[in-house]
This record gives C-alpha cells, structure tokens and sequence, in this order.
C-alpha cells in the first residue's frame, strides 16, 4: 500500500471498503495495532489491477496456510495439536476460518455464530437430540441435562480443539460427570437428583465394577444420553421407576441393553445367572413372581452400593426404607427383606427354604 503525502501509511481500516471489520462484540485485537492487518496479511509486492490503486496483490491462502498463520500467536493451540490424542477435525483439516472469524465476530472467541449453534451445525444428529421433545413437562419425570442447552452448552464439556479424551471430552467421562453430581441437584422441575458422592467411597460396588473378564466397561454414558432429552433422567433406554409391576421387557429395555434378557423368562438355567438355586433362576422367580414381579430397582443400585451385585442395603419399596440382609457365599447366599424371612440359594447343591410369605 503506497504511503500518502506526508508519509504516513493510511489505516485499512480508514477506508470505505474495510471500515465494517470492526463491528460487532469483538475484534481481532492486531486490527487495532499500526500496521495490524499486515501481521496476518502478506504483500505479494506487485501491483494488482483488480484492487484500488495503491493495492498490492495477496494471494489467497489456503485452509492450512491460514491455520499455520494463526498458530504464530496462538501457540498454545498449536501446542496442543502437538499433544493431543484427539485433534477436531476443523482445526487438522479445514482450518480456523471453519469455525472463528479473522477480523470480528457479535460472539466470544471470534466464533462465526454461538458455540452451540456452530457445533451442530456439524454435529447434526446431536443437534437433533437436543431439539427433541423434553422429559419435563411429566411431572414425574427428572429434567433434561441442563448443562446440554443453552448457548455454550457443547463446550461445558467438549474442548473444541482437542482433548486428550475420547469425544473430546475435558476429562474422564465418569469423573467429568461427578464433577457435578457429586452433590444434589435440583432439577428445573424441582426434583432433587441424588448426590453421587458413595460413587468415590472405598469398598463400594460400582455398575460394572463385577463384570466378568471380556466384558466392555460401565460409564456414566453407557446409561445415560447426555444429550437426548426425550426420556426420564437422559437415559438411553426405558427402565421403569415402579417397584412391583407386570413383566414387561420394554420398560427394562435400559438393563437388557447389557444384560441378557432370559434373565427375566428362563425359569430353569445352568449357566444365565449366578443368582439361582440349582438350576432354578432366581431372577425369573422374582421379576415374574405371582404375574406382578418386582422389577430390577427393588434390589439393585443402578449406581454404586457396599453389597457386591449393586444389592442394596435396605430396599425402597412402595415409598418406604425396608431391611435388606444379603450375605454373599462361596456358591450362592442368604437374602431377608420384608417379602420373605431368610432364604438361601445355593447354585451347587439346591438349599431347602421353608415357603416364602
């Protein structure tokens, strides 16, 4: 750009055709440096006659170049391209200018349009899980995942340019989880979500912690959809919140997702369940007792529990705490609640139990 009379280099942003690169909420602070637009800008040094007189050629960079310009400032990105494990595929592939404009923005962080809005634009099928009808017009039902909406939802927990985590996470999915919950929460329709707090306590059972050798891991986002909201408390499966109820495999959809679901229909099994008498399935007795079984929540902690199994130590039934004395054996164990006194079970030997009440 030629120098005017007095010898002072005239401001780009002086002119008619740049003046706009200063709007909105935020501008690249070099815009407001001497000579600023030159940081980012090169001159080609040979004049071009499809730009006003004065003009020097720049030549078009490309997705890479432009990145690679940017990461002169911003070193601490371009660190962790270095580092990362998962780099998002803007920033390796098509660059900054995919998500971040270079000269202003009306958002945060130079961002074409609000966090949320430019995640899904490419994240689509989120996108649409967000927008699905929400659990929380059912009175009964716990709220959608709150920290999921609004406009900086998706980098409450995503790092938007790379994570050292699967999904792009800030950090270990059940650790990043309990970040919150592990205290109460309370729901936009008021219900209280329970604290995760005996999560962390030592000589607890964690959902998954007895799985056999081969068997894939539990998470937190195994159960549940952090971002489909359409059913109670974002699971990812239908699990019913009654205790005593008809058998019904779709409302234990969410268990059978990883459980087998003969465990529910096999009256005579050697080999479904560690929980029999002989060769009697116990879970089958109890889930399709009498035609009105009880389903899975009345002896198992979906969470964390001190008994091995996730059995509780006392049982919520009908709305009351009830005794729940269950020791394990070697081949089977004993159980006392308040359906039944003590009976025992043995997968070796069948134990005689006088008849339940």
């Amino acid at each position: 750009m030629q120098a005017t009379a007095s010898g002072a280099l005239p401001g780009c942003l002086t002119s008619k055709c740049h003046d706009d690169l200063v709007k909105g909420f935020s501008a690249h602070s070099p815009l407001r440096a001497n000579r600023g637009c030159f940081v980012c800008h090169k001159e080609g040094g040979t004049p071009s006659q499809s730009l006003p007189r004065g003009h020097a050629s720049y030549l078009r960079g490309t997705a890479v170049s432009i990145r690679a310009t940017c990461l002169t400032c911003h070193d601490a990105v371009n660190d962790l391209m270095i580092s990362k494990d998962h780099v998002h595929a803007p920033l390796a592939k098509e660059g900054c200018l995919e998500c971040h404009d270079p000269h202003h923005s009306s958002y945060p962080k130079l961002l074409k349009a609000e966090a949320n809005v430019s995640c899904v634009g490419c994240h689509k099928e989120q996108g649409n899980e967000l927008l699905k009808p929400s659990a929380d017009d059912v009175p009964t039902l716990s709220a959608s995942h709150a920290v999921a909406l609004g406009k900086d939802s998706c980098i409450q927990c995503h790092a938007p340019h790379g994570s050292t985590h699967a999904k792009f996470l800030k950090a270990e999915p059940d650790r990043f989880c309990l970040s919150c919950h592990d205290e109460a929460v309370t729901a936009k329709n008021g219900k209280i979500l329970a604290s995760m707090k005996r999560w962390n306590e030592k000589g607890m059972h964690h959902h998954g912690s007895d799985l056999r050798e081969g068997s894939k891991p539990v998470h937190c986002i195994s159960c549940h959809q952090v971002h489909d909201r359409s059913r109670r408390a974002i699971l990812a499966g239908n699990y019913t919140e009654k205790d005593r109820a008809r058998y019904d495999p779709d409302q234990a959809g969410l268990c059978f997702r990883c459980h087998r679901s003969e465990l529910a229909t096999l009256a005579i099994s050697s080999d479904i369940t560690r929980f029999r008498n002989g060769e009697r399935n116990l879970h089958q007795t109890h889930v399709q007792s009498l035609g009105r079984g009880r389903t899975c929540r009345v002896c198992h902690n979906p969470h964390a529990a001190a008994n091995s199994a996730l059995i509780h130590e006392s049982m919520s039934f009908v709305g009351l705490q009830l005794p729940f004395r269950f020791e394990k054996t070697a081949q089977g164990g004993t159980c006392a609640t308040a359906c039944h006194g003590v009976m025992r079970y043995d997968r070796a030997q069948e134990a005689a139990n006088a008849k339940s009440r």
